[in-house]
């Protein structure tokens, strides 16, 4: 489908992102929380998450609960509205963008 799961456990329930540095951990973070969300909605088994950082020996775990699923509804409904409209927005040059690897995608 439309994810890609860096590394889960059937066993013990728990799918893990891995990223290189914590510059992207809040994107990280929704990028496991739509994966848990989705599989959620797809298989009916609910997973564990964990963001890993292993340069920097980071480890977190990411519960799905209803005030993330709800953050994550009205995230993906931002996302239909951006799709849905006639022209795409100006790209808005941040900190982080040249570093994205969608970076050619806003700026070509």
């Amino acid at each position: 489908g439309d994810i890609k799961i860096d590394r889960i456990n059937f066993r013990s329930r728990v799918i893990t992102e891995i990223k290189k540095s914590k510059k992207s951990l809040d994107e990280g973070k929704y990028q496991l929380i739509y994966y848990l969300y989705k599989l959620k909605y797809l298989t009916g088994i609910e997973f564990e998450g964990e963001i890993s950082i292993p340069k920097e020996n980071y480890k977190e775990t990411i519960i799905l609960d209803k005030q993330l699923e709800s953050n994550l509804k009205e995230i993906l409904k931002e996302i239909k509205c951006i799709i849905n409209l006639e022209k795409p927005p100006a790209p808005e040059s941040k900190p982080y963008c040249k570093g994205c690897m969608y970076y050619e995608l806003c700026w070509s």
